[in-house]
This record gives C-alpha cells, structure tokens and sequence, in this order.
C-alpha cells in the first residue's frame, strides 16, 4: 500500500483503475473525477426531462443534442475503461472470465443501460412507440449516481444483511394478493362481472386495498365482499408496516458498523452502546 501512495502517476492501466475504482495517492484527483461524472449525469438527466417541454425544446433541441451526444460518449469511455480496468480488483482478474463477471455485476448493468438507448436509434429503424421507451429509458442514468454516493454503500449494506427477512414478507405478500384476489373474484364476479371478470384482474383491487392505497375505481358491492375487503385492508396495514420495520432494523445495524458501534441519542446526546441507553 505505501508503495502505491508514493508512486508517480503514469497514464496506464493501475492509474485508470485507482482514478475511477479505489483512489490512492489520486485520491482528491479520484474525486474530481467522481464529481465531473455526477455533473455530467445531472446535466444529462436533466435535459431529457427539459426536452419534454415542447416551449423549451423549441429553443434549445440543437443544444440538448449536443449535451446528450458529449455526455453520451463520457459514459461509454467511462464503461470501457472500467471494463478494461477490472482485472487489476483480484475478483475480476480473469482477462475474459473476470471481465465478463464484472459485466454482470449490478453497476456494469446500470452502466451498459445508460448508454445503449442513444446507440440502438442509430443503427436499428424503430418505430415512434418504441423511440419513446427508449428516451424513457435514458433516465436510468440518474441511478448511475449511487455508483458515487457513500449511501449507495449502506442500501447495499443493508439489503444484504437483511434480504432474508426481506425475500420472506414478500413471499407473504405474494400469498396473500393470491388469495385475496381469489376470494374477492369468487365474491363479487356474479355482482360485477366487468370489474372482477377473472382473478388476474381482481388483482388490480387486492394490491391497491393491501397498500392501502385504495383507488376506489374497483371495489366490492356485495355483503361478504365488503366484510372481506376490509379484512384483507387491515391486513394490509401490517403487511406494508413489516418491511418498513425491517430495513429500520438493517439501517441501525449498519449505521452502527460504521460509526464503531456507538451511536448518540438525539435526545440527551449521550452515547449507546449495543443498543442500550
């Protein structure tokens, strides 16, 4: 490690590497670096929403172009240079194995999709629909920006410790909408047969009743629909409270990795230590 802190800065492989992966003795240099790509995303992300404003794309379209072409060409420096990068982290060290992991990983993805939607136009004719989906798509860059966020790190921290508990009350979830949306069409198809015409479409009314979101445009009519609607209503309450109850706990757990294990009270600013006061 010291040897790489007194190193000179050479423009190869290892400096690309530490300039947009790790830092080193570039570390303020890594961070500008860091800052120019958030600009560039911001910028970037900005003007597609801009475009959509007809008043406003009228006057600047040459210049939305002009940004979305430069930024556009960053980003895929940025990803090839990453991707010729990776084999110096010694879980991708594999020219062709370990790069093709490093493709895979969630990052990578988020990188590829930020660029491929300004590419596909230019060599496939596609219709006006799919056109649209595609631009729709380039806001995925916004995500680009956990990549150079600190708390990108703790949401990571935190799914993996409790992704468990996560997968399980989303299993119960699923469960649940099954039967509700089951038990609902079996009550209310006599009575509304355009509304609840089949369990599939009984779904729309169990996940907006079970988030409590409760639309009204579809709801039950009948006695034993309306004593089960407001079962499922009140289920839905819990349901939505236990994964709000678990990501709080893996938040705390994780601040507390970070901060050494001790945290202030925001009460009497005294510390807590393993979870006592």
């Amino acid at each position: 490690m010291e040897e790489k802190n007194t190193r000179s800065i050479g423009w190869n492989k290892e400096t690309f590497y530490w300039f947009l992966e790790r830092g080193g003795s570039e570390k303020h240099a890594s961070k500008l670096v860091d800052y120019f790509l958030v600009l560039c995303i911001l910028v970037n992300v900005s003007c597609t929403i801009l475009e959509t404003v007809p008043r406003i794309d009228a006057v600047f379209h040459k210049q939305f172009i002009i940004v979305d072409v430069v930024t556009v060409v960053i980003f895929t420096i940025e990803y090839f240079l990453r991707v010729w990068c990776c084999t110096l982290n010694p879980e991708t060290s594999r020219p062709i194995v370990g790069r093709l992991k490093y493709m895979k990983s969630p990052f990578a993805v988020i990188d590829l999709l930020a660029i491929i939607p300004f590419y596909v136009p230019l060599f496939i004719s596609l219709d006006i629909a799919v056109l649209g989906i595609f631009r729709l798509v380039r806001l995925i860059r916004l995500v680009k920006l956990f990549r150079y966020s600190e708390s990108a790190s703790v949401f990571r921290d935190v799914y993996r410790l409790k992704k468990s508990e996560l997968k399980m009350v989303l299993a119960a979830i699923l469960f649940l909408l099954v039967i509700a949306s089951a038990v609902v069409y079996h009550f209310e198809n006599a009575a509304q047969p355009e509304k609840f015409s089949s369990i599939p479409a009984s779904m729309w009314w169990a996940m907006a009743t079970l988030t409590t979101v409760g639309y009204g445009d579809v709801y039950p009519v009948t006695t034993p629909g309306k004593f089960f609607a407001s079962f499922i209503a009140i289920m839905g309450i819990g349901m939505v409270a236990l994964p709000s109850g678990i990501l709080g706990s893996g938040f705390v757990v994780v601040m507390r990795r970070k901060s050494g294990g001790t945290f202030k009270c925001p009460y009497c600013k005294k510390g807590i230590e393993r979870g006592k006061h």
